[in-house]
């Protein structure tokens, strides 16, 4: 028969585990400690860039990964890194961005144009000062 010693650390043990399963996932935290910021364009694999494997929802990778469109530091991207930092383990940051980024050609002005057409069958021609053309169709746009 156990003490109610033995039984009460055993249940703090278990506590601990499961705690800590849930803070850094099953895996605990990320393999290298990294959070990588990047831009979501998909043509833009981080995981090859960086010979790493980021994390999936079930955890288990080698970063965080956090994409917004240009890789840009927001203030979500700030809150973000600051939680992984003070609670997931997070040693090193990481930002990937890239060249010819449509995020850098779009500006208020044509996103404006976007929502101003959205409920017209019309198309809008995004131009910018790296040269690369998009035509986005206001239909798929929903404020």
């Amino acid at each position: 028969m156990t003490t109610l010693k033995e039984q009460l650390e055993s249940h703090v043990a278990q506590y601990d585990h499961w705690a800590t399963r849930r803070r850094y996932g099953p895996d605990g935290h990320n393999n290298r400690s990294l959070w990588v910021l990047a831009c979501m364009d998909e043509r833009l694999p981080v995981d090859e860039a960086l010979g790493i494997h980021v994390d999936t929802p079930a955890g288990g990778g080698d970063a965080h990964c956090f994409r917004n469109a240009g890789g840009i530091v927001t203030d979500d991207a700030i809150r973000s890194a600051m939680l992984t930092c003070n609670f997931f383990g997070t040693k090193e940051i990481v930002i990937v961005q890239h060249t010819q980024c449509g995020m850098l050609s779009a500006n208020a002005a044509d996103l404006e144009a976007v929502e101003m057409v959205a409920p017209t069958q019309a198309t809008v021609l995004i131009t910018g000062d790296t040269g690369v053309g998009k035509e986005v169709s206001p239909a798929l746009y929903t404020p």
